[in-house]
């Protein structure tokens, strides 16, 4: 049922298709993930935290990102084209006709699409060790 109900949870902006990632994207993706979760854990920037502002956000348009989500984006943002183009299957020319604005509103609909893939992926590689989180829970 699960499958089912993923491949009815699409939905169009821009005339891209918003939908959950398939196995080719995924592994497509997995580079750019590992990248965006290096640096997550490099300026300690608490993956939690965004997904759920990104799990109770909008999915209409800009109003739905807020502006707490700016700062957990911006390591998105730089590698936007990218995960837009793979996971839309949309050529480089269409990704480039999108504005800022659209661009980004594509991006938080996408990473919303596939929150339960990203959550599972990045609380592996952004989470604290065991011994980090012993320190910190000690303090």
């Amino acid at each position: 049922m699960d499958g089912l109900m993923s491949l009815l949870a699409q939905s169009e902006y821009q005339g891209l298709v918003i939908k959950e990632w398939n196995i080719v994207q995924f592994s497509k993706l997995t580079r750019v993930l590992q990248a965006i979760a290096k640096e997550y854990k490099e300026k300690n920037i608490a993956w939690e935290g965004f997904s759920e502002i990104l799990g109770k956000a909008d999915g209409n348009g800009i109003a739905g990102i807020s502006t707490s989500m700016l700062e957990f984006l911006s390591p998105f943002v730089e590698q936007a084209p990218l995960i837009i183009g793979i996971s839309c299957n949309a050529d480089a020319k269409k990704v480039e006709t999108l504005s800022y604005t659209d661009g980004i509103i594509v991006l938080v609909l996408l990473l919303k699409a596939n929150l339960e893939h990203l959550n599972g992926f990045f609380v592996k590689l952004v989470a604290p060790s065991a011994a980090e989180a012993t320190t910190v829970a000690s303090t």
